[in-house]
């Protein structure tokens, strides 16, 4: 299963008779997908992922961008009547970029957070009534804290 959307406000701004209107980017963006698979009676596989982004800018003034993504991997597993497991990777990233413009420099400042996320869930049927859940959840988390960088170039020799 695949969905996606997009808005297209940004076809209609190259309608308008202001240059800076013409020029500016307004849209966003997002995909979804899921999959399933039955490797046979004791094993089901399931894939998912997410994919977005937003987008808002001025060319020569300033502009954001934002995004998501996120995929997991998910492994079903029976060992018996009693006893089942889930086994999921997941990954996951947010990131959003501000871009700054003045009269002859550019600023960029950028900001993001990805996961990597292993996780192991076990189910334990004692009785019809009485369950046990134990496992293993694991994060990696890599932060990047807005940090700003000023390119070499001059905005005035890329006009």
């Amino acid at each position: 299963m695949i969905s996606a959307r997009r808005t297209y406000a940004d076809l209609f701004l190259k309608l308008s008779p202001d240059s800076t209107t013409r020029g500016a980017s307004l849209y966003f963006y997002d995909i979804n997908a899921k999959a399933n698979y039955h490797l046979d009676d004791k094993n089901t596989i399931y894939l998912s992922g997410y994919f977005g982004k937003d987008v808002l800018s001025q060319r020569y003034k300033s502009g954001v961008d934002w995004g998501n993504q996120t995929a997991t991997f998910r492994w079903n597993h029976i060992f018996n009547d009693k006893l089942f497991s889930n086994t999921s990777l997941i990954y996951s990233n947010y990131n959003y970029n501000v871009q700054i413009f003045n009269v002859n420099s550019l600023v960029y400042v950028t900001s993001g957070i990805t996961d990597y996320h292993f996780k192991e869930d076990f189910n334990y049927y004692l009785s019809p009534r009485s369950k046990f859940d134990f496992g293993v959840d694991l994060i990696y988390h890599v932060t990047q804290p807005g940090q700003s960088a000023q390119p070499a170039a001059n905005m005035s020799s890329q006009r």
